[in-house]
């Protein structure tokens, strides 16, 4: 322990690191922004809870994830094989097609006679996973 007064931010920077406030990254990064969409990316699923809590309190954290939450592509299409594998049993009636998300709101909407805008939004995200705005979803679905 001897040589740990000789850690500093120019001696980690030209060791291939850069030095933010809280935290020190690789420098293959551009970014802690591009650090964090990296590693949220890495993985299809990502459990959080096996990293440092440190990480989801870092300030850039939550913007990393709201720009990723953003730019996810709403129109993918979903194909019935990996519904039926997270539990959905009846859709269509076909195994081989693929649907765009619109098609999927329509049929869950058909189960219901009256629905407000709203909670139907808080219904796919709870049952689905699906964050749409009112304005956005409104318009995909008229």
């Amino acid at each position: 322990m001897k040589y740990v007064e000789k850690i500093n931010p120019y001696n980690l920077k030209t060791k291939g690191f850069k030095v933010y406030v809280n935290c020190i990254i690789r420098d293959i990064y551009s970014s802690l922004e591009d650090y964090f969409r990296q590693l949220l990316t890495r993985q299809d699923r990502i459990d959080l809870n096996l990293y440092d809590k440190r990480i989801m309190h870092n300030s850039v954290f939550p913007f990393a994830l709201e720009e990723l939450r953003a730019n996810f592509d709403q129109e993918e299409s979903f194909t019935i094989k990996s519904m039926r594998r997270k539990g959905f049993t009846n859709f269509f009636g076909r195994m081989d097609r693929q649907f765009k998300i619109t098609e999927f709101f329509q049929f869950l909407m058909k189960g219901f006679k009256k629905m407000d805008i709203r909670k139907f939004i808080d219904y796919i995200d709870g049952g689905y996973g699906i964050k749409y705005d009112k304005k956005k979803l409104t318009y995909l679905i008229s």
